[in-house]
Parts: structure tokens; C-alpha cells; sequence
């Protein structure tokens, strides 16, 4: 660890007293160090000039303290100051004393008592916003003019708020009722002008969860400590991504997410841990969330952080490239030089690190498309190319380009590298390196389901000479409406397509009774094997004639195949499949994107409306 350098003592003849406990220890540290002088907690007295209050404070801390018999609030009125915990912490960002009174916790009036016109602006004007906030500003894209609030816009946010849901709670999906966002939370369009919370609230949330991934303390389990954390981040940063928050409603409380069992509004919500976490970012001026503030300003969590954007360096690659002593990227290449090479990824990500990190455009992406289908249309294979991913959900920028490539020959293998050869031939492809599978069935060829192939590569884009990551995914024509639907995104989206069929089993049944006769004579089923744990691959290992009907249905990105599922005591699917579909044929057919919705029993989302993760 670096020695940390002298700090101003900005603090220097200061008294606080903290109000609150909980992740105090790191903070009051960091006052001390810089010449603050601190009370024992909850010891108010006329010396403290400063009461500190947790980051989400307001009325109820004065209720608590209304309890205690050794503080009288009124009296210490004029002498004491209420602060928020986040004034502490911009302090200490920016090395000096920042005007408190954007977060002074105002003390309630009594009755009777003439209140006092507060000085302090409810709402943050665009110029008020911090760098970063306006920045995020900056890189939206207005996709479409206000959704009108028709029949469809309405299946659309239902369909998103019911993914969702069973996405996180699948167990409790027969709970939810099938109502209209708008009738059962009342939301109402954004007003003009009125501040994109969500947006900031999720950016932050997105922030902590890097924060997470670098924390490595672990339990006497070898269990990260910070795994739960993480999980129920996620938790939040979905629920304000979809119906009825993302762009249909701002979140103003935290209690709005908070679970019912908590004490919250929402039936199936975040814990109080998470919801204090969310308070405190809607609490602080520039939506920051103290423990980020303060990692960020970390040369440790710098240095991993670097790391980490090296194309193929993972978690532990880049503890381990830390505990040898490198800091930067020139140490990890002298490091190889000195020790061999590293493995394929990580080599093309170190020898292209610099280009790497430069967004591309929209533009630059659609001039790559261009040149990917002039360098193969003297193939003869047929092509259908298509830009996928974040370009299809209509992001302004990317890091990578995601080429869908649609073909009519089974030999997917060769197709592939023909591909591979026209894009090095025009100097479109740098390097690159292949996955998946070649030319590979998964049943076999007896009317089997196609696989797919995939190369990942670096491309230098025509014009510009910006050099970025692409990757090209080739499947058969008759999987083209699941490629699609998969390659389009967002992660989340895909996830929650996936889980649905486990949790609407209703829905899901009454679709495979319309499109699937009951079978008079046994069928051969691939019987699977038993997953040993969470991230277990089942595997086919036999094949079996059964007259039992599927109970489910399996989405992936080449087919929407009939399954059937273990069941629980409570009669609820699980994710265990006992067995599939052996052949394409006794697959539930789709030609479109709009098909597979409708075979699952949901109203199609448009691309751009599939940012389940964030909708910024």
C-alpha cells in the first residue's frame, strides 16, 4: 500500500458529534487526520459545533433525539449546526471547507413557532448539476418524441414491469396481479424540467457495484462479504430501470422501493440497507454516494479499476497483477516481456489498451457495417448482416461493435472462416480470436438445432482508422428471430426473457396446448443431466422415448424449445430441466422477433426499450 500523503487539517479547531453509527469508523478517521476534534456520539453539548446526522437524515433524527433526556434540541438551536454526512465528504474531496448549507438538516418548527423561510433551494437547476451528472446529460439519446398513452405504450410498460418482476421474484409471480402500470401506481409523465433522478440514482448504484467487485474481504465461508450487497444493487438498479420508474416516473423517496416488510411501499421492494444506500444519494446535491466518493479517491482502487479495462482481465487478473507490484500498464507489459506472454484476450487487450478505452459512434459504427458487407459480398453465401446490441437499442456510443451475420448454409464453420479471411483480406480485421462452436449440431444432423459461431476480434474502422473490439456471431436462417431477440440485448432483458417461462407457468402451458398437440404415441426427449451447482451446465445424457407432456418452455438464442421442469411440493417450476426437445422439429417455430413475444405470451418491446438494465 502507498503511503498516504499529508492532508490540509481543514478541519482544524472543529467539534463534531456524530448522530448516527452505523460505517462512521473510515469517516471519523479521516476527520482526525485532517484536525477535527470529535465528540462521543449522541454526546450534544454547546461545544459541538457540528452535529452530524446520517446522508438521508431529516425530521426523523430529531424525533429520536426528542427521546433522549440528556439533549434539549431548542436549546442547543443557535449553537449547533444539523449537517448531513455528505458535507464531510465533499470537504474532504475537495480538500477545503465547502458552504454547508446545502446540507443542513433543518430543525422542525414548533407549534406556534413562525417558521423560518429556509434559504436552501428545494431543486438543483442543470447548472447546479456536477461534471459527471452533466456528462451523463450529455451522452443521452432522445430516441422518440413523449410516448403517448395509448393501448400499446401501456402493454409495453406492463410487459417490462412483469419481466422484471418475475425476473427478481419468479417464486412469487402468481402473487402479482396483471394490471396497468399507470392505474396501479398512479404515474404521471415527467414534467418539464423535472430532475432525471433515476437517472442519477442508478448511475451511482452502478459506481458502487465496480466498488464491489474490487472489495475482496471474504467470510470464514471464503464468501465474499460484499456478494449480497452487489445482488440487492441489482436489485435497485432494475426496479428504477422498468415501469412504472425508468421513464415513466422519478423516484423522489426511497421508501417508494422500499419492501413492504420493511415498513416500504413496494410489495416485492429493496432491504432498509439498500434503501438507506439510495437515500443517500437523493440526499447529496451531486447524487454521490459517500463509500464511492471516498474509493474513488482511493490510488488503490485507481490502479485495479485501470486493470480492469484491459480487455480479458477479470477480477483475480487484476488482484494478482496488483500484488506483484504493478501500477500501471507499462509495468504489466514489462512483466510479460520479462515472463512470457499472457493468454490471447488479455495480450490483444494490452497491445490495443490505448484505443480501446475511445467510444465509438454511431456513425463510425454504421460506416463498419458498410465495410463488413462490401469486404463479403464476393462470398456468394447469401449474408444478412445486421448491427446489433447496443446500436439496435439505440445507444449514441459503444466500446464494441456487435455484427448479427444471418446465413442459409448449415456448414456454419466454413462459413465462418470465409468470413474471417474477406474481413483480414480488406484490412478490416486486425486479430482475433475464436469461440462457440464450428460447424456443430446440438442433437445431431437428424433435423437438429443449429448452433452458432462466433469470433471475437479487433477492426479498424474505415475512415477514421479508430481501432475497437467487435464481435461477429453467425447463426443458420432458421434461428434468426431467437439471434436476434438474444444479440439485440440489453444482459438484463435477456435474463429476464429467459426467466420468464419459469415463473408465468399459466401463460406459458395455455401457449404449448395452442401450438403443440398432446402426443398419441411416445417421442424421443433429450434427458439432461442434474445440475450439481448454481452455475452447473446441464448436459444431454441420454435419449428416451416419453409420452409426458412439456410443462415449459427453454429460450435461447437459436431456438424456443419445449421442456419439462422439476416442479416443488407448491407445484412451482424450477430452473432443473429434466428433459428438451430432441430435434428442431417438435421446437415451437418462429419467424420474428414479434413471434417469440407472442408465443411467451407478452407484448413486444421495441429494441430501444430493452435497457432493462438502465433506460439512459
Amino acid at each position: 500500500m502507498k503511503e498516504q500523503k499529508e492532508e490540509k487539517k481543514i478541519f482544524k479547531g472543529i467539534t463534531f458529534c456524530f448522530l448516527y453509527t452505523w460505517h462512521t469508523k473510515r469517516l471519523k478517521d479521516l476527520l482526525k487526520m485532517r484536525g477535527a476534534s470529535l465528540q462521543a456520539d449522541y454526546k450534544l453539548s454547546e461545544a459541538s459545533q457540528y452535529a452530524v446526522c446520517g446522508a438521508g437524515a431529516g425530521e426523523e433524527v430529531f424525533e429520536e433525539l426528542s427521546k433522549r433526556k440528556d439533549i434539549d434540541v431548542r436549546a442547543l438551536k443557535g449553537h449547533v449546526k444539523f449537517v448531513k454526512s455528505q458535507w464531510l465528504t465533499a470537504c474532504i474531496k475537495e480538500n477545503k471547507l465547502v458552504d454547508p448549507d446545502w446540507f443542513v438538516v433543518e430543525v422542525p418548527q414548533q407549534e406556534g413557532e413562525e417558521a423560518a423561510s429556509s434559504s436552501l433551494p428545494r431543486s438543483l437547476s442543470n447548472s447546479q448539476y456536477s461534471a459527471w451528472s452533466q456528462a451523463a446529460l450529455d451522452n443521452t439519446l432522445d430516441l422518440s418524441l413523449p410516448y403517448e398513452e395509448d393501448e400499446e405504450e401501456l402493454a409495453v410498460q406492463d410487459t417490462l414491469r412483469r419481466l422484471r418482476f418475475n425476473w427478481l421474484h419468479f417464486k412469487d409471480f402468481e402473487k402479482l396481479e396483471a394490471v396497468s402500470v399507470l392505474q396501479e401506481n398512479g404515474a404521471a409523465k415527467d414534467g418539464d424540467g423535472e430532475i432525471p433522478t433515476n437517472q442519477y440514482v442508478v448511475s451511482e448504484l452502478k459506481r458502487l457495484l465496480e466498488v464491489y467487485q474490487i472489495d475482496q474481504r471474504r467470510d470464514c465461508h471464503g464468501n465474499k462479504v460484499s456478494g449480497f450487497g452487489a445482488k440487492a444493487t441489482r436489485t435497485a438498479i432494475a426496479i428504477l430501470s422498468t415501469p412504472p420508474y425508468g421513464e415513466q416516473r422519478q423516484i423522489k423517496d426511497a421508501s417508494e422501493i422500499l419492501s413492504k416488510a420493511h415498513g416500504g411501499r413496494m410489495e416485492r421492494g429493496v432491504g432498509p440497507k439498500t434503501a438507506q444506500k439510495i437515500a443517500d444519494i437523493l440526499a447529496s446535491p451531486d447524487y454521490r454516494l459517500p463509500r464511492v466518493v471516498l474509493a474513488e479517491g482511493d490510488p488503490d482502487y485507481v490502479v485495479i479499476k485501470t486493470f480492469r479495462a484491459v480487455w480479458g482481465c477479470g477480477e483475480k487478473m487484476s488482484l494478482r497483477w496488483y500484488e506483484n507490484g504493478l501500477r500501471t500498464i507499462d509495468d504489466v507489459l514489462k512483466f510479460y516481456s520479462e515472463n512470457g506472454e499472457p493468454g490471447q484476450m488479455i495480450g490483444l487487450g494490452l497491445k490495443y489498451y490505448e484505443s480501446l478505452q475511445k467510444p465509438v459512434s454511431r456513425e463510425s459504427m454504421e460506416s463498419a457495417h458498410r465495410a463488413f458487407k462490401a469486404a463479403t459480398e464476393p462470398l456468394a453465401e447469401d449474408l444478412e448482416v445486421i448491427l446489433a446490441g447496443s446500436y439496435r437499442r439505440g445507444k449514441p456510443s459503444t466500446h464494441d461493435v456487435d455484427f448479427l451475420v444471418i446465413s442459409g448454409n448449415e456448414d456454419l464453420g466454413r462459413v465462418m472462416k470465409k468470413i474471417v479471411k474477406a474481413l483480414q483480406d480488406s484490412g478490416f480485421l486486425l486479430d482475433f480470436l475464436q469461440t462457440g462452436s464450428e460447424n456443430k449440431f446440438k442433437h445431431g444432423k437428424d433435423g437438429a438445432v443449429l448452433a452458432s459461431c462466433m469470433v471475437m476480434g479487433i477492426i479498424r474502422l474505415p475512415g477514421s482508422g479508430q481501432v475497437c473490439r467487435a464481435d461477429f456471431k453467425l447463426y443458420h436462417k432458421i434461428s434468426r428471430a431467437f439471434a436476434l431477440l438474444h444479440n439485440t440485448g440489453s444482459a438484463e432483458f435477456n435474463r429476464a426473457m429467459r426467466f420468464w417461462p419459469i415463473g408465468n407457468r399459466e401463460g406459458i402451458q395455455k401457449a404449448l396446448d395452442e401450438r403443440m398437440k398432446a402426443p398419441t404415441e411416445p417421442v424421443v426427449r433429450s434427458w439432461l443431466s442434474k445440475k450439481r451447482s448454481r452455475d452447473d451446465q446441464q448436459k444431454e445424457i441420454y435419449r428416451e422415448s416419453t409420452q409426458e407432456r412439456p410443462n415449459s418452455v427453454k429460450l435461447t438464442d437459436t431456438a424456443l424449445v419445449p421442456v419439462r421442469r422439476e416442479e416443488s411440493e407448491g407445484g412451482q417450476l424450477k430452473r432443473d430441466v429434466l428433459w428438451e426437445a430432441a430435434s428442431w422439429a417438435d421446437c415451437i417455430h418462429c419467424e420474428t422477433e414479434e413471434d417469440v413475444f407472442k408465443a411467451l405470451g407478452l407484448a413486444y418491446v421495441p429494441p430501444h426499450r430493452r435497457n432493462m438494465d438502465v433506460n439512459y
